[in-house]
């Protein structure tokens, strides 16, 4: 899904909004699928990137509720947290007014990156 570039998904007989609706709704459906969960973050990644409009389109029907849902659903999920730092870099990139709207999603990163240095400390594998 997330290999699904945003111009091939036009090309089906579905208006844009209903696809996304779609799609996060699948988040919805089967909320303990962390690989389901990440490949929607990757998708939104994609979809916002570098395209204000679908930054507005993803705001609009609750995908930041969805990607701070997903997130802290599953803070050990490397893959999806990842794509999540990505999702939300491309949402405020273009649009720093989602910023605010993205506030708890920033929040949930600053938590994960947290979680994550202390494991890398424990494991020893911080960059010197």
């Amino acid at each position: 899904m997330a290999a699904l570039p945003w111009a091939a998904v036009t090309q089906f007989d579905m208006p844009k909004a209903q696809f996304l609706e779609l799609l996060l709704g699948a988040v919805g459906t089967h909320p303990n699928d962390s690989v389901l969960a990440e490949h929607v973050i990757a998708t939104l990644a994609a979809m916002a990137l570098r395209v204000p409009a679908n930054c507005e389109r993803v705001k609009a029907s609750g995908g930041a509720r969805v990607l701070t849902g997903a997130m802290r659903r599953f803070p050990n999920a490397v893959p999806l947290q990842r794509q999540g730092c990505l999702a939300v870099r491309n949402l405020v990139g273009r649009c720093p007014h989602l910023r605010e709207a993205l506030l708890e999603v920033l929040l949930v990163l600053r938590d994960a990156c947290e979680h994550f240095r202390r494991a890398l400390l424990r494991e020893g594998l911080q960059h010197r």
